[in-house]
């Protein structure tokens, strides 16, 4: 249902700009309109191809699909949101009828712009956030233990293993005590990607590497997401709380219900 809303959505937002992308007028002295909606429908098949087949599925076609597919629809978004701005401002013509054209030409730009900006972004490795937390009656050998989380690491097509490469260089170089997942370590829509697993067993702790599973982990139940997890060493918590510490570990299972949400599957405690 939610491919269903996004293709539909995806295709009213590539008639609105391509329409409004035809009244700019540099785009219409240099360019004709069949050129453009050529154009408009190879980018909307694009766009349907990498979300139907290159999402669900894995390999190098499927991989590359999705990468354009996916750029490409973050790029519509924003020249969406600039031109519609635009068109909002000056009453879709109505207010400007002679400025409106030349208007829409820097809202194109614009659009143009905040693509270049978010790709720039996108490409950059994420920032490690510190924070001191203090908690009243933490046993004293537990002071100073380094925990370090990530969530929401959506490996496949799009982010493989050059990329977790550079995030686990990342966490180890935090020296943690203790490493958790907190949930949709893996896109989920195919099948993980072996080549996966030797980076991930590079993830080490002494008092553990831990993994809650998220939503994604569940969108197929043999997709093999969490026997990759356990094959790499990692606890996995469902349905169950544990207490960690030096020494013994302790768990405790609950009694709960599978959701969406990622951090009702566990709860992590230190004492």
């Amino acid at each position: 249902m939610f491919g269903f809303v996004l293709i539909f959505a995806i295709t009213l937002m590539h008639i609105y700009v391509f329409w409004r992308v035809a009244s700019v007028p540099v785009v219409k002295r240099h360019l004709s309109r069949k050129v453009l909606m050529g154009a408009g429908l190879l980018l909307w098949a694009t766009f349907v191809l990498g979300r139907v087949y290159g999402h669900h599925s894995t390999g190098p076609l499927a991989k590359h699909l999705e990468l354009l597919g996916m750029n490409w629809m973050a790029m519509l978004f924003l020249l969406f949101v600039s031109l519609l701005a635009m068109d909002l401002v000056t009453g879709f013509g109505f207010f400007a009828p002679r400025l409106a054209p030349s208007l829409r030409t820097i809202a194109l730009v614009a659009g143009v712009v905040l693509s270049a900006v978010a790709l720039f972004q996108g490409l950059r490795p994420p920032v490690v956030e510190n924070y001191e937390v203090h908690l009243p009656g933490l046993g004293d050998e537990m002071d100073g233990k380094v925990i370090v989380a990530m969530s929401d690491l959506h490996l496949g097509n799009l982010l493989g293993e050059r990329w977790l490469e550079g995030r686990v260089a990342q966490v180890q170089a935090q020296k943690p005590d203790i490493v958790v997942l907190l949930g949709d370590l893996f896109e989920g829509h195919g099948k993980p990607q072996g080549e996966l697993l030797p980076v991930l067993r590079r993830l080490s702790a002494p008092l553990g590497v831990w993994v809650v599973p998220g939503n994604h982990e569940f969108h197929h139940r043999s997709n093999g997401s969490t026997f990759l997890i356990e094959d790499a060493g990692f606890q996995l918590l469902r349905n169950r709380w544990v207490e960690v510490r030096p020494g013994p570990v302790s768990y405790t299972h609950l009694r709960a219900h599978e959701t969406n949400c990622n951090i009702a599957y566990a709860v992590f405690c230190l004492k």
